[in-house]
């Protein structure tokens, strides 16, 4: 159960936190509820996600394997900004806010590792949501694709990448702000930069075309 992503982090979550085995479609926490626990995932894929007043929502990440979240509880706000689901059936270890502060200040060294961890989580949410804001369709799926493949372990320096998504079609499309019959044709779109998606594999011809592609100002 040890995980690179985590490292020296790990054995201070798990220690003494219980593991729950979660079905699919489960909510871990609402909008609004007490942010008193943290998570991590060892088996499953959890989404977090923000309801929108117009009945919509907005997918803010899809957690895996060996990753956390619960940031609210970390860093002392009452409530969760977003909701937790789980998109499959999960064993994650759920410590308490209590637990874990606890923990760190038994050994103080660890709390800047854990508070700069979790920022950079938020900070990355935050700038998914912008991209939504500021970015055009193609842009955001291309940004979505070079954030896929650098999680699957792709060389991003230059030239051609091919990786396997880690998520569904439908995940994708509300990640970035799309239905998913218009995901479907933004990726046959995407052919003219050099972008193959047949179903979960990828190839992305060339990585610096994409990136110049984003960095561009037009659709």
């Amino acid at each position: 159960m040890k995980s690179a992503r985590l490292g020296p982090l790990l054995d201070v979550l798990l220690d003494q936190a219980p593991v729950q085995d979660v079905p699919a479609g489960a909510m871990l926490f609402s909008q609004g509820d007490p942010a008193d626990r943290f998570f991590l995932v060892v088996s499953g894929k959890v989404r977090l996600y923000v309801a929108e007043p117009s009945g919509g929502e907005t997918l803010l990440h899809v957690f895996s394997d060996g990753e956390f979240f619960g940031l609210p509880a970390m860093v002392g706000l009452k409530r969760y900004p977003v909701n937790g689901e789980a998109l499959t059936m999960c064993r994650l270890v759920v410590a308490s806010r209590a637990a874990v502060l606890a923990r760190l200040a038994a050994e103080p060294g660890r709390v800047t590792a854990m508070l700069g961890a979790l920022s950079a989580r938020y900070l990355g949410m935050a700038r998914d949501l912008a991209e939504l804001k500021v970015l055009s369709p193609t842009q955001r799926i291309c940004c979505y694709l070079l954030r896929a493949a650098d999680r699957a372990g792709a060389s991003l320096a230059e030239g051609e990448v091919r990786f396997r998504l880690d998520v569904q079609h439908n995940l994708i499309a509300a990640s970035v702000g799309l239905a998913p019959e218009n995901l479907s044709r933004a990726f046959r779109r995407l052919t003219t930069l050099g972008i193959h998606v047949h179903r979960s594999e990828v190839l992305l011809e060339d990585v610096r075309r994409l990136r110049d592609h984003i960095a561009s100002a037009g659709d």
